[in-house]
């Protein structure tokens, strides 16, 4: 799969084999085959649904790492099984494991370029933030929720959004900046694009400290990033 090579007979045969033994696969084993069967475009499907079958064992799914939701996401949409993907993304939500960056930026690019979902969007957003290891990540991550929510014309929900944050403590200058344009937009919302109450997808506070700590690996990074988003204007590079 890796070098390209397709060979249809050979590969459906493979994957008949492999849909015939998943249950004898690790959760490593288990993405490897569905991002080589995605690859080499087996007409095995059922080898798809076996999979996610599988990952119905929570001894598999917890285990199962950033590189391998990777592979399953990327295979999934890369193969059309496109609700067994959002499947995914679903459970993992609902068992509070965090799938990585490199699968919630394809689901990202998923929902805001190729079938736009604000709410999937959203959502993606905020798990995203909740598994940031850096408070100061998680602040920056929600900043951009609620940027994004304006841009989509919601600004109600942003304004929600802020408060919440406030009531966390969990704002920066940037938070204030958008605390400051935001309110003077309130009640002229374009509606409620993610279709349903913020309270059932912003289910959780930022806390003031992780693993004991008011700083964190990327202080510095974190800091600096905060100043660029403040300050600098759109279209002027030396800002």
């Amino acid at each position: 799969a890796s070098a390209g090579h397709r060979d249809q007979t050979f590969t459906d045969s493979a994957m008949q084999q492999v849909s015939a033994r998943l249950h004898e696969f690790d959760p490593q084993g288990i993405g490897n085959s569905t991002w080589a069967a995605s690859m080499l475009g087996t007409t095995v499907r059922d080898l798809y649904y076996k999979v996610w079958e599988r990952l119905g064992d929570p001894s598999i799914f917890v285990n199962c790492t950033d590189k391998m939701f990777s592979m399953l996401v990327s295979g999934y949409f890369r193969c059309g099984e496109v609700d067994l993907c959002w499947r995914l993304f679903d459970r993992a939500a609902l068992n509070k494991v965090n799938p990585g960056i490199a699968a919630i930026g394809m689901w990202l690019h998923r929902c805001r370029h190729r079938e736009p979902d604000a709410a999937r969007e959203l959502r993606l957003m905020l798990l995203f933030a909740k598994f940031r290891p850096c408070r100061h990540l998680m602040i920056i991550i929600l900043n951009a929720a609620v940027m994004r929510l304006v841009e989509l014309g919601d600004v109600d929900t942003s304004s929600e959004m802020l408060s919440r944050m406030v009531a966390d403590g969990a704002g920066d200058i940037v938070t204030e900046i958008l605390q400051e344009k935001t309110s003077l937009a309130v009640g002229n919302s374009n509606g409620h694009a993610v279709g349903y109450r913020l309270s059932a997808l912003f289910d959780w506070h930022v806390p003031m400290r992780i693993r004991g700590s008011a700083r964190c690996d990327y202080d510095k990074e974190c800091q600096a990033l905060r100043y660029v988003l403040a300050t600098a204007q759109q279209g002027d590079p030396e800002s």
